[in-house]
């Protein structure tokens, strides 16, 4: 959707990229390499989102490093802007995720909800193809320009945690969270 308001799947990728980590610091390289995208095309990129004051820009140790504009004039309507396109990709990767098995539980946590968790993703459901999982992930975190870290559990296994007070379940519970799907039979 933003591809077509934008014009430019790498200029969404970057733009991303940058809201979601405004306080760092990228080189070219290192933006390809998140991104996937060809070094010409994120060069371009930069150079516009430059231009138009989106970005910054300073060489260090011989490379080009680029980072937010904080005093962009429209950085918080970009903000909001990628904030509820985000809802529209979830909606795509949470139904991506349905046709890969008998999903039971679905939660977006992590890097969904700036909640300080050691996964982005919890999947819990039997016959969940992990293959599939890591391959659907691969592609979206693409659109979101950082890695999308998962936990896989089967029923039973995210049961016996429930019972014995897990404390990755507990930290992750109690974390800013979102549930997409919650079919499991509690006791």
């Amino acid at each position: 959707m933003l591809e077509q308001i934008l014009g430019s799947k790498t200029r969404v990728q970057i733009i991303t990229l940058f809201v979601r980590n405004p306080d760092k610091l990228f080189f070219v390289r290192e933006i390809a390499r998140t991104t996937g995208q060809y070094i010409n095309a994120i060069r371009r990129e930069l150079g516009n989102l430059e231009r138009f004051g989106f970005l910054i820009s300073k060489t260090q140790d011989k490379k080009r490093f680029y980072s937010i504009n904080k005093n962009f004039f429209l950085l918080d309507e970009l903000k909001h802007l990628f904030v509820k396109s985000n809802v529209f990709l979830e909606n795509d990767l949470t139904n991506e995720l349905k046709k890969i098995g008998d999903i039971k539980m679905l939660v977006l946590t992590g890097a969904f909800t700036d909640a300080d968790t050691q996964t982005d993703l919890l999947v819990v459901g039997d016959n969940v193809l992990k293959n599939e999982i890591t391959q659907i992930l691969e592609n979206f975190s693409l659109t979101q320009g950082h890695e999308i870290r998962y936990t896989l559990f089967t029923v039973k296994d995210f049961q016996y945690r429930e019972d014995i007070s897990d404390q990755f379940l507990h930290t992750l519970f109690s974390q800013k969270h979102i549930v997409l799907v919650d079919k499991i039979d509690r006791k």
